[in-house]
């Protein structure tokens, strides 16, 4: 198979992490194979977008892009939530929008590849009308798939799946009428948007992959194995799908971010790449500070600045991670540093004289950036200042 048939979409917010993915994804995979990108867009994305998406063409061996208008009268009354935009229905379009192509490969924006894409292009799919990997986020809660298959009014959930990376067979879906039967159900109530639409309307028809085709961060390879068996002995590499709020670019401290600032790198203009850098937060998770305490050591000193509950479980965690060192507690309130339960709590100017070389984590969740620029007014640098968020990611 030369040729690798790849759907997109896109609007006005996501043009940067759209053509990172296409790049990426050229990058890994075989170069004789080339990849047709068509990158479905609205009437908001400018033409200067469309045009820089477009350029990679200029830049990169074997691809084609191809940025195309959408009818958006077709997904009327589709409605996103929170950070998810209506172009998220638009993957449903596919057998339309690619009429004399029997199957494509569908990828989100925010993701980055690390794999092959032909081997997963080469995937049968010849008696199913997509294949893709089981919604990991609901295999881990399953209060939260009862309650969605409940509110959703869906059928059994054994091939639910995360549609941020889905291989259609679009020969079958034109025979069986499938777009119009996704299209059909939009105003219906869908909790999880399009992802309710496809298993309602594909259920049992749908082939479950790998999970390193579509790899959610935010859960280890350990727990992966644990809950998820692994489908393919030879894969190698993975698409990295950052799900849900937690982006690279709003916090460059997540699971696998540097792999996507990597590309990000290679992919962007010095100026727009220098633009998302700066923007971009730095904030560890609760579960990843054994990742601050490999870099600092476990030698090192440490200061936890936030005397709370909180405070306590980032103490332990720090203990956990085999940090052998001295580790003390400072805060603002001067009802913590004189309650003295079991820890000595200094206030924050004393902590910096007496422990100005060790570690500061900051553990305040309410004004992290107030109490990391007190630090930086006190003379703690930067580079010894790391901010701890306290959701386990």
């Amino acid at each position: 198979m030369n040729e690798i048939n790849v759907l997109m979409a896109t609007d006005e917010n996501y043009i940067s992490q759209t053509r990172i993915a296409i790049w990426s994804a050229r990058k890994y995979t075989d170069s004789s194979a080339t990849i047709a990108f068509t990158v479905l867009c609205d009437e908001n994305s400018g033409l200067a977008s469309r045009q820089w998406i477009e350029s990679l063409e200029n830049e990169l061996e074997n691809i084609t892009v191809q940025c195309i208008n959408v009818d958006k009268t077709k997904v009327a009354g589709a409605e996103g939530k929170a950070h998810i935009t209506q172009a998220t229905f638009y993957k449903m379009l596919a057998s339309s929008v690619l009429p004399d192509t029997d199957q494509c490969l569908f990828i989100d924006s925010d993701l980055v590849v690390m794999t092959d894409l032909r081997k997963l292009y080469e995937t049968d799919i010849e008696d199913v009308y997509a294949a893709g990997v089981q919604e990991m986020v609901l295999i881990r809660h399953p209060n939260w798939a009862c309650e969605l298959r409940k509110r959703s009014n869906l059928p059994d959930m054994s091939d639910y799946i995360n549609t941020g990376v889905i291989l259609w067979n679009l020969k079958n879906m034109r025979r069986d009428h499938i777009e119009e039967k996704l299209l059909e159900n939009i105003t219906v109530h869908n909790e999880w948007l399009e992802q309710d639409i496809i298993h309602r309307i594909c259920h049992e028809r749908i082939k479950i992959i790998d999970y390193h085709y579509n790899y959610n961060p935010m859960f280890s390879e350990e727990i992966y194995q644990r809950y998820y068996p692994v489908l393919d002995e030879n894969m190698q590499g993975a698409i990295i799908h950052f799900i849900g709020n937690r982006k690279p670019w709003k916090n460059d401290k997540i699971p696998f971010a540097d792999v996507w600032w990597e590309s990000a790198r290679l992919a962007l203009q010095t100026n727009e790449f220098e633009k998302m850098s700066s923007s971009a937060e730095h904030i560890y998770g609760l579960s990843d500070i054994s990742r601050t305490v490999d870099y600092y050591g476990k030698n090192r000193g440490y200061v936890i600045v936030g005397y709370s509950d909180n405070g306590i479980i980032l103490y332990d965690e720090l203990r956990k991670s085999g940090v052998c060192s001295m580790i003390v507690f400072c805060d603002n309130s001067e009802e913590k540093q004189t309650i003295s339960l079991q820890k000595n709590v200094f206030s924050v100017r004393e902590a910096v004289l007496r422990f100005c070389n060790f570690v500061f984590i900051n553990a305040v969740q309410n004004f992290r950036t107030e109490i990391t620029n007190q630090l930086l007014s006190l003379g703690i640098s930067q580079d010894n200042i790391v901010e701890c968020s306290m959701e386990k990611w």
